[in-house]
């Protein structure tokens, strides 16, 4: 509201302009001239830093288009001068703002490439090390616990900090062994140094589902394939839900498609509170059907968590136009095996949502590790 006040400000200290020139003249005019100040000014507030562009010049533009087609102020560059509406930019404006969310959208999509290669190039080096195996594997495994500890939990900073780390020790280890080997680990060392603070940036804007705002389904293949590798490299157990809402095809055609949109947020929400802990990847696995991932969790402590999960649901009054929507939700769990891949373990897990189907749905079932 200061920002608005400030400008009603400044417009009354421009000289007058006619009558047929000012938002009087049109009562609907001042709500829209209002309005596209404000996304303007919105935007800039919500800036992010790219290549070639701060957040704070960004957020200066914003601000000066804002107040260019409010109250007529110069545009960016121009001499100061009031600005009758007809001759206001708003042309000028659609291109500014068109244009810096190109550049945003692909900022986040090199990002995004970038840290694919750069977890994918470690994977594969970490698997020739460890085939080749010998008196610098226990060197290289405390080095990578370290790792695995601050990806479950730190910030991306310290995560680039710790993978940057690991990966000159990892240099260090692989002297010994042969060139090829190390040129393909020092590859590695130049792909993560570039990631520095885009990381979250990245993740957060390619993996959200439209609809429900939890994970969508490349971020849980993701993190399928993710859990599968440190079981492989480290033994570690975890396990995974899926869940299906019952009968939603009845709810879709008795109540709407509105309906049961508003089922699916209500239940997405539903499992984000069930499941705080950051571990811990609630995502949309397409359709009705939603997926927990649980890090270090066997299938006892899983099938406790997806107890309390299916009673928060349960507990859920999910309201459409007042009428009480009646939801159930059917729940497999699987907990990964030694040395299995991530899509034997997502069929066992959907096998054991189909008997929770069978079984008479509002239920879980589990498929043993």
């Amino acid at each position: 509201m200061a920002f608005w006040r400030s400008a009603r400000k400044e417009m009354a200290e421009l000289p007058a302009a006619s009558p047929e020139e000012g938002p009087a003249a049109d009562p609907t005019l001042g709500p829209i001239l209002d309005l596209a100040a404000g996304i303007l000014k919105d935007y800039g507030r919500m800036a992010l830093d790219v290549e070639g562009l701060a957040a704070e010049t960004l957020r200066s533009w914003c601000d000066h288009w804002a107040q260019h087609l409010l109250i007529g102020a110069p545009r960016p560059g121009d001499p100061p001068a009031p600005t009758p509406i007809e001759r206001r930019d708003w042309s000028g404006a659609r291109r500014f703002f068109s244009e810096r969310r190109r550049e945003e959208i692909a900022f986040v999509s090199r990002s995004l490439t970038t840290l694919q290669k750069a977890i994918w190039s470690f994977i594969q080096t970490l698997d020739g090390l460890l085939v080749v195996g010998d008196d610098s594997d226990q060197k290289l495994r405390t080095e990578l616990n370290r790792l695995k500890t601050v990806a479950q939990g730190g910030s991306a900073e310290l995560l680039r900090q710790e993978v940057v780390g690991t990966v000159e020790e990892i240099g260090r280890l692989a002297q010994a062994r042969t060139r090829a080997l190390r040129e393909r680990v020092d590859g590695l060392a130049g792909q993560v140094r570039t990631l520095h603070g885009e990381l979250e940036i990245a993740r957060q804007e390619s993996t959200t589902d439209g609809l429900t705002r939890v994970f969508n389904r490349k971020a849980l293949d993701e993190r399928i394939d993710q859990a599968a590798s440190m079981g492989r490299l480290f033994g570690q157990v975890s396990s995974l839900l899926l869940l299906d809402v019952d009968h939603f095809k009845l709810i879709n055609d008795t109540y709407g498609h509105v309906a049961g949109d508003a089922v699916l947020r209500e239940l997405a929400d539903g499992l984000v509170r069930a499941f705080p802990v950051k571990s811990e990847l609630v995502a949309r696995f397409g359709g009705e059907e939603f997926a927990v991932v649980l890090w270090d969790t066997p299938l006892a402590k899983a099938r406790v968590a997806a107890e309390r999960a299916l009673n928060t649901l349960r507990s859920a009054k999910i309201l459409h136009e007042g009428k009480l929507v009646p939801v159930t939700v059917s729940v497999g769990v699987a907990q990964l095996r030694p040395g299995e891949d991530a899509r034997p373990w997502l069929e066992r897990a959907d096998r054991a949502l189909y008997a929770a189907k069978h079984e008479g749905r509002n239920r879980i079932a589990c498929e043993p590790g």
